[in-house]
């Protein structure tokens, strides 16, 4: 990225939403855009847990560029919070860090660059994002809400109530076999209906399952699981919608979807399931900032049983 204003017109792409009262960082390791953080400028209240999520996600590049960018109505907030991260992370590793507001956007670190917050969407890096096929789709609560399912205002539908009597009395072996077949089926055509969707919020509803489903993913295919498991978490009632969320968390992870992985996991832990074992260690992927490239070993064993 070639300039401020190139960084910060990028970032809504990058996210996939507009940030609003949030700060960002964009992690560059030779040239390449290796890590983006999106924290709620709350969060940097809980000083010990931001700082540890922060340094854990870039200490383990070798030579780190660090962008960051505060989106907020109330610039002296966002130039503490730059002020405080960037010391967290050390100044010789931070190369740009900017407000930017309603009307404006300044630079923290070099005072006096800064323009208008309306000439940022369109700038040439923009447009480039635009033709590889990058979106904003408005809000983080907007592009997250799909995770809150279906309305819990009338019964179950008798759609699940017949997948209920199809695959709950089966032997596991079976329903995990059907439900890998299914997925390896949807991921692969890219389409489904109705009754697929189904199916698959009733057959997960067994850990193991989920440990199946999630050792078929690879980063070849996840972002197009993470397509079926949301559009299977639309529809999916409670107490269907839990092992569903799993599948989500766990294939945005894998397919580098921050956005999607972490709020799969917030609502797993508003529902309850904050201390299963899935969810805790969807939980560590992101404060650690574990890579999905370190999935392949630990599928190479899981799946072949290949040495790590």
């Amino acid at each position: 990225m070639s300039c401020s204003e190139d960084f910060l017109g990028l970032v809504p792409y990058l996210m996939g939403y507009q940030p609003a009262e949030r700060l960002v960082l964009v992690v560059v390791q030779d040239g390449r855009v290796r890590v983006t953080i999106s924290l709620e400028m709350d969060d940097l209240a809980m000083t010990a847990s931001s700082r540890a999520t922060l340094l854990s996600a870039v200490d383990r590049f070798p030579s780190p560029h660090v962008l960051m960018a505060a989106w907020s109505h109330d610039a002296r907030a966002a130039q503490e919070a730059l002020t405080t991260v960037a010391g967290w992370l050390g100044d010789e590793r931070v190369v740009e860090a900017a407000w930017v507001g309603p009307e404006r956007w300044e630079s923290i670190l070099h005072p006096g660059r800064g323009g208008l917050a309306s000439d940022l969407a369109s700038g040439p890096v923009v447009a480039q994002a635009v033709v590889a096929g990058l979106r904003v789709d408005g809000s983080r609560s907007e592009l997250v809400s799909i995770l809150d399912g279906p309305s819990e205002e009338h019964d179950l539908p008798t759609s699940h109530r017949a997948a209920e009597a199809q695959w709950l009395g089966c032997a596991a072996e079976r329903s995990r076999g059907e439900a890998l077949q299914i997925q390896a089926r949807l991921v692969h055509d890219g389409r489904w209906d109705a009754r697929d969707l189904t199916d698959l919020a009733v057959l997960c509803h067994d850990h193991d399952t989920v440990d199946a489903l999630w050792l078929a993913l690879d980063h070849r295919n996840a972002a197009r699981a993470l397509d079926v498991w949301l559009a299977v978490v639309a529809q999916a009632p409670m107490p269907w919608r839990g092992d569903a969320l799993l599948m989500v968390g766990f294939s945005a992870w894998l397919a580098g979807n921050g956005v999607m992985h972490v709020a799969a996991v917030d609502r797993l832990t508003g529902l309850g399931w904050g201390e299963i074992d899935a969810v805790v260690a969807l939980d560590a992927l992101n404060r650690q900032a574990v890579p999905p490239s370190a999935w392949a070993r630990v599928r190479a064993r899981e799946v072949f049983g290949l040495p790590l």
